[in-house]
């Protein structure tokens, strides 16, 4: 299917009209999310940062460990990760 011009201008670098290029996406947000004290948002920041390692982010990975340290006494409170 041919892209739209006036569709992708506006767009961020990393949202395209077929995909999300997880290798660009910006980590900021899903940082503060994974530093949550509320249990969905950190969840879901935990598992977004597990998806964003899985598409190669270094930092990402690097984040989780630090959540593991973190979250040591409760590891429960970590999300299962996805294989």
């Amino acid at each position: 299917m041919p892209r739209n011009p006036q569709f992708t201008a506006g767009l961020p670098s990393w949202l395209n009209e077929d995909s999300l290029d997880l290798s660009r996406v910006p980590i900021d947000g899903i940082l503060r999310q994974a530093l949550s004290a509320n249990e969905d948002l950190f969840r879901d920041g935990c598992r977004l940062l597990n998806s964003l390692c899985r598409a190669g982010r270094i930092d990402a990975g690097v984040f989780m460990l630090g959540l593991l340290r973190q979250n040591s006494a409760d590891y429960a409170r970590l999300p299962a990760p996805n294989h």
